[in-house]
C-alpha cells in the first residue's frame, strides 16, 4: 500500500491544494515559502492524528475544518479480498480526515457509488430490491447454477449501469471494527525528517533518524518475546558497526559511532549516538555539527538501502511498508554525496518504501523522472497550485534530444525558445548590451529547439508546468510548405501552447538582419573581444 494522492483544505498556506499526486519517489520543487514544506506536515498531520492550533489553520479560521484526505492504491490481494465494499472501482482506499483546532479529527471513510440514491450500495441489496431493479432497468439475469443468485442479479444491474455511463461520486461510509483494524494493519509507517535548520536539540536526536531501522529489527524479531532485548542489541550493534563504515567514507573525523538504549516496551526504545573522533573524544548526535549530522542521514539510508534492497531484493522488499519524507535532503551534503543519497532513495522506492522529499537541488531534480516532480506555484491569488509533467515518455526523450536537463524548465523564469544555432549564439549577447544582466540572473533559459518540427512537441511537453514560453521563428514559420500546420505559429497559439504576445516572428530574411547594425556591433565586440574591427 502506498499513498496514490493527497488533498488539502485549509492546512496553513493551503486554503485549498487540488488533489496531487505522489509516485513511488516524489521530488517536490517550488520557490520559497510556496508550501512544499507543508504538504509534508499535512501528510505527517494525517498519518500522526495531531491536535491543530489556530496557526495551523489558514487564516487562523478557527471555526473551519482543517480537511486532509489520501487515497492509497497498490493495495495486497489480501486485503481486496477482505475489505471490496471499502474500496473504489480501481481498487482504492480514501480516507479523509478532518481537524477543528484544539479537537481530536474526525475519520472517513470514502467509496465510489453511484449518485442517484436508487443505485447506491447495490453490493448491500437483498433480493427483493434486486428484482426490483432487474425490472426497472428491463435486462435479463444470466443463471450460474439452476437458479439466479442474488451475485447474478448484482451482475446484471452493475452491467447495465456500466454500459449506460451511470453518475458516480464518492460519499462517506462507515467501516465496521473489524476492516477498520484489517486497512489500518496494512497502513504504512510514517516518518518525517525536517531540515536541520527547524530542529530543536530534542528533535535532532539520532532517535527520529534511526527510527526506520528499528522499525525493521523490531518487525523481524516481533515472534521472538524471550530474550529480545539481546537479539536486538546484536543486531543493532552490527547495523552500527556498518553504519559507521559508511560515516566513515564521508568523514575522515570520525573514529567510532556507539549507541547505547533505553527498552521501555510500552513507551517504545530509546537510542542514544555517541560519535567519537579521531582524538577519541565523545560527543552526543544531537551535539555535533549540522554537517556531519547529514552524514549520519546520508548513512541511515544507505543501510536501509542495503538491509531492504540489496541483501532481499526490490520484489521481497515489497513488504517493508513505510513512507519517508524528508525536507531538503541536500543541506550540508556535497554533491558526490547527493548523488549517493539521490540512488539510495531511489532504490528503496522500487521496494515498499516510498520517498517523498522537498528541495532546491539539481541533483535531485535531474535525477528523479520528470513525470515525478512536483512544481507548486502561486497563481494570480496568491494561491498554490500543483504542476506535472502528464506525457513524461515524451518530455523525457526531447531532452536527450535537445541536450535539457529538467531543472532547466523546473526553475526557469522564463524559457526563451529558438529554432536555430546563430539564435542560440547571439541572443545571450544581446540580452546583455540591452539590459547589462545575463538571462542567468533574470532566470532566463535559451532553449534550441534544433529543427521547426520540435516546437509543438516540447511545447505540449511543458503546458502543464505553467512556466512562461516565448518563441521566436523565422518570417517562413506560417508559410513554409516543410512546416506542417499544427507546427505554425498560429495554430500554437490557438491551442494555447504560447500567448500571443509571447509568439514573436522575424519580419527581416535572416535572424541578424532583424537588429539594428549598432546594436549588432556591440554585440560582436562582446562575443570577440580580441578582434579591433568589426
Amino acid at each position: 500500500m502506498r499513498i496514490k494522492s493527497i488533498y488539502i483544505q485549509n492546512f496553513r498556506c493551503f486554503k485549498e491544494l487540488r488533489e496531487t499526486r505522489l509516485a513511488p519517489m516524489t521530488t517536490i520543487i517550488g520557490k520559497n515559502d510556496v508550501g512544499k514544506s507543508t504538504l509534508l506536515l499535512a501528510l505527517d498531520t494525517f498519518f500522526s492524528n495531531k491536535v491543530l492550533q489556530p496557526n495551523d489553520v489558514f487564516k487562523n479560521t478557527t471555526n473551519v475544518p482543517v480537511i486532509i484526505r489520501v487515497t492509497f492504491d497498490d493495495l495486497s490481494t489480501g486485503l481486496v479480498a477482505k475489505v471490496p465494499q471499502y474500496l473504489t472501482a480501481t481498487k482504492e482506499i480514501v480516507i479523509e480526515k478532518r481537524f477543528l483546532a484544539g479537537a481530536k479529527p474526525e475519520e472517513f471513510y470514502f467509496k465510489e457509488d453511484y449518485a442517484d440514491p436508487e443505485f447506491k450500495e447495490v453490493e448491500n441489496k437483498d433480493m427483493k430490491e434486486l428484482n426490483d431493479l432487474v425490472a426497472k432497468l428491463q435486462t435479463q439475469v444470466v443463471k450460474t447454477g439452476k437458479m439466479p443468485t442474488n451475485e447474478d442479479r448484482r451482475k446484471a444491474v452493475l452491467t447495465v449501469l456500466e454500459n449506460r455511463h451511470e453518475s458516480k461520486g464518492f460519499f462517506p461510509v462507515t467501516p465496521s471494527a473489524e476492516a477498520k483494524s484489517q486497512i489500518e494493519a496494512e497502513i504504512p509507517v510514517f516518518y518525517l525528517y525536517p531540515a536541520d535548520s527547524s530542529l530543536s536539540t530534542g528533535q535532532a536526536s539520532f532517535q527520529n533518524y534511526f527510527a526506520p531501522v528499528i522499525k525493521l529489527i523490531l518487525d523481524e524479531e516481533k515472534e521472538a518475546l524471550k530474550n529480545i532485548e539481546g537479539k536486538i542489541k546484536a543486531k543493532l550493534d552490527d547495523n552500527v558497526k556498518a553504519l559507521t563504515a559508511i560515516v566513515k567514507q564521508h568523514n575522515d573525523s570520525v573514529k567510532d559511532l556507539r549507541v547505547s538504549s533505553k527498552y521501555q516496551w510500552e513507551g517504545g526504545i530509546r537510542h542514544e549516538l555517541e560519535i567519537v573522533d579521531v582524538l577519541d573524544h565523545p560527543q552526543l548526535f544531537q551535539q555535533r555539527g549540522f554537517g556531519l549530522r547529514r552524514t549520519i542521514m546520508l548513512a541511515v539510508f544507505r543501510l536501509l538501502q542495503n538491509l531492504v534492497i540489496d541483501t532481499q531484493g526490490a520484489a521481497a522488499a515489497k513488504s517493508f511498508k513505510q513512507i519517508l519524507c524528508i525536507e531538503e535532503p541536500e543541506i550540508y551534503l556535497h554533491p558526490g554525496a547527493q548523488r549517493q543519497l539521490y540512488h539510495s532513495f531511489y532504490s528503496l522506492s522500487t521496494g515498499g518504501i516510498q520517498i517523498v522529499i522537498t528541495t532546491h537541488s539539481t541533483v535531485f531534480v535531474d535525477r528523479t523522472v520528470a513525470g515525478n516532480v512536483l512544481l507548486l506555484q502561486r497563481n494570480n491569488n496568491a494561491e498554490t497550485e500543483p504542476h506535472t509533467i502528464t506525457n513524461n515518455d515524451e518530455f523525457e526523450s526531447l531532452k536527450q534530444e535537445l541536450g535539457v536537463r529538467s531543472s532547466d524548465v523546473f526553475f526557469a523564469n522564463c524559457i526563451l525558445l529558438v529554432e536555430g544555432e546563430t539564435e542560440e549564439t547571439a541572443f545571450p549577447y544581446f540580452f546583455k548590451v540591452l539590459y547589462g544582466k545575463s538571462f542567468d540572473e533574470f532566470g532566463i533559459k535559451l532553449i534550441n529547439l534544433r529543427g521547426k518540427t520540435k516546437s509543438i512537441d516540447f511545447l505540449k511537453a511543458i503546458k502543464e508546468m505553467n512556466v512562461a514560453r516565448v518563441l521566436v521563428v523565422d518570417k517562413d514559420a506560417e508559410t513554409d510548405g516543410t512546416r506542417s500546420a499544427a507546427h505554425k505559429p498560429s495554430n500554437l497559439k490557438k491551442e494555447g501552447l504560447i500567448c500571443a504576445d509571447c509568439c514573436f516572428v522575424l519580419e527581416e530574411g535572416e535572424f541578424e538582419d532583424a537588429l539594428p547594425s549598432a546594436l549588432l556591433s556591440r554585440a560582436l565586440q562582446q562575443a570577440y573581444p580580441n578582434y579591433q574591427e568589426i
